[in-house]
């Protein structure tokens, strides 16, 4: 009989208990979701050509920028980035991510004058090691900064969303 009380009383709990954890767990996937969604968009709202290396130095992704002046690619709006798997990286920016890596600098700067959809351009590159105290997310980010004639610097112009 306790048996029997014992089921009643378990069964009777355990949808509740399955309910109220399948809303955690839903508004924590959101939370989740929506912070992803932010950086994705802080990503793609970089003025400027970026380029994310994973820990062994390949490519994993490059910014709407990124691709519309280097690869010549138009990315559709409802997606937030494309896949670097698109094009092998410059051979002369592996130079010089081996040569910081080399010198185990976690900072590079140097000035290039780079072919762009746009024409001729000159660009500050900025290579950064990616830091992460968990050691999970290992890489790096490469900025570009695109240098205007007279010395200054020159953000894109981008279509304004408002």
């Amino acid at each position: 009989m306790f048996d029997h009380i014992e089921l009643g009383i378990i069964t009777e709990w355990t949808p509740h208990l399955n309910d109220k954890l399948l809303v955690e767990m839903q508004e924590q996937n959101l939370v989740m979701t929506n912070e992803k969604d932010r950086y994705l968009a802080i990503f793609e709202n970089i003025p400027g050509p970026v380029i994310i290396l994973d820990e062994s130095e390949a490519g994993i992704t490059v910014n709407q920028v990124y691709a519309q002046l280097f690869l010549n690619e138009k990315v559709r709006d409802e997606h937030y980035h494309i896949s670097a798997d698109l094009a092998p990286l410059p051979q002369w920016l592996m130079v010089q991510v081996n040569e910081m890596i080399a010198k185990e600098d976690r900072h590079c700067n140097f000035k290039v004058d780079l072919q762009t959809a746009n024409g001729r351009q000159k660009f500050n590159v900025q290579i950064t090691t990616m830091l992460d105290i968990s050691q999970k997310i290992r890489g790096m980010m490469i900025l570009f900064g695109n240098i205007a004639e007279r010395g200054g610097y020159r953000w894109p112009t981008r279509r304004s969303a408002f």
